[in-house]
């Protein structure tokens, strides 16, 4: 396989714990992987296409890859943790994506799932999430980020208003899920850059999380910030999935 161009955008947003790589060809087999669990799919993208063969589904990935999130209107990421578990298992146990990117009103859909139950520990979806919205805020310059939830997921759509996200609205058989007949209700959500900006739980969390703020721009500096005896024994658990 020929070696993945080093553009700036297929650099990986790294965490404390995990990254997000972009998904690229290596990644093919892991997507088919993840491919079987329908469960997963119909919480995360149910309109996924998951028919694709592996040689298909390869090239697919490598022409992504060689593009910009603003050319294609997405940018999709594996979600790794970044030391390997001592048992072997694969670094790879989610999927993240920002789609949907409107460059005209400056807003994107946020997309973050766990494929495996036993990958959704405490503070995993949690610190995937701060790492999509500091590429979101921070490096693409968002002014807006949206979540559709199926309304039958309720712990998603819990977990995406605790993350900071305000309901919007609850739009009435709204989606036709993959394989079914009627039509699903789904909750569509909002976060805007000033409301990520002044979100003091986000602050917290993600120094706590990540060692940084990301809700700082890069130019300023907060007084409350520069304490970081004051940060309190947060713990939170997250999965984010449509």
């Amino acid at each position: 396989m020929k070696p993945r161009q080093l553009f700036e955008f297929n650099e990986p947003v790294t965490g404390r714990n995990l990254q997000l790589r972009r998904l690229g060809p290596e990644h093919a087999d892991y997507m088919q992987q993840s491919f079987a669990d329908a469960q997963f799919w119909a919480a995360y993208r149910s309109n996924q296409n998951r028919h694709l063969t592996t040689v298909e589904l390869r090239q697919r990935l490598d022409l992504e890859s060689q593009n910009s999130p603003q050319t294609l209107g997405k940018i999709e990421w594996v979600i790794q943790r970044i030391a390997s578990a001592p048992d072997g298992e694969n670094a790879n146990i989610g999927l993240a994506g920002l789609t949907a990117f409107d460059p005209r009103q400056n807003c994107a859909e946020f997309l973050l799932g766990i494929v495996r139950s036993q990958d959704r520990k405490p503070g995993v979806g949690l610190e995937a999430s701060l790492l999509l919205f500091d590429y979101a805020f921070n490096r693409m310059h968002l002014g807006r980020l949206v979540s559709h939830v199926y309304a039958d997921n309720g712990e998603a759509q819990r977990n995406t208003l605790a993350l900071g996200f305000r309901q919007e609205v609850l739009l009435r058989d709204h989606f036709r899920k993959l394989g079914e007949s009627e039509l699903s209700d789904v909750y569509r959500n909002g976060m805007l850059l000033s409301e990520f900006r002044d979100n003091k739980r986000l602050a917290t969390l993600s120094q706590r999380l990540l060692n940084r703020d990301i809700t700082r721009k890069a130019d300023s500096t907060r007084k409350e910030d520069q304490d970081s005896g004051r940060l309190g024994e947060l713990q939170a658990s997250f999965e984010i999935r449509r």
